[in-house]
């Protein structure tokens, strides 16, 4: 199981893009069963955020890019308020890594809890991002009492290369 926190991921511009969808958010998702989260989808081509996602691959690879590749699944900014998480259960994603980028820090509640090692709680810190294992380490967002947490979240597979002779 592998879990990270970075900060200082997002550039200038990238940050500028993401509080723009975040000042005229707009749902494009029906929330799920699970819970009841507003989310805005995003194209895995978005030229905005490219640099970010090279850097969160190659975060993800570590040094093992001779066998492994990581492709992006999906990725979304992420909505939450008082009235949509009163009761998220940890759970495990269904691709192997997933990441979540804290866009801002002005509410109350809202930690990510996650059961890993001796860490229970990820404290929201605008910039920070989180990288964890999705698939083997159950985590969930706790209550936001007050105000609004907007999150970018990525997930992701690792496939194998396969080898190729040249002939």
């Amino acid at each position: 199981m592998w879990l990270s926190t970075e900060n200082g991921l997002l550039t200038e511009g990238e940050k500028q893009y993401l509080d723009e969808i975040i000042s005229d958010f707009e749902t494009n998702r029906v929330p799920g069963p699970i819970n009841a989260y507003n989310q805005h989808v995003l194209p895995k081509d978005t030229k905005e955020l490219s640099g970010l996602l090279e850097t969160l691959k190659q975060t993800i690879l570590g040094t093992d890019t001779i066998n492994k590749d990581v492709v992006l699944i999906e990725m979304f900014v992420n909505y939450v308020q008082p009235e949509t998480n009163k009761n998220d259960p940890l759970h495990e994603d269904l691709s192997r890594f997933s990441t979540i980028t804290f866009l801002n820090d002005d509410y109350e509640g809202g930690d990510l809890e996650v059961e890993y090692k001796n860490i229970n709680r990820i404290e929201p810190e605008a910039g920070k991002t989180v990288i964890i294992e999705g698939s083997k380490i159950k985590h969930r967002v706790l209550p936001v009492s007050k105000g609004h947490r907007f999150t970018f979240v990525t997930f992701w597979e690792v496939i194998q290369k396969t080898k190729q002779t040249l002939m």
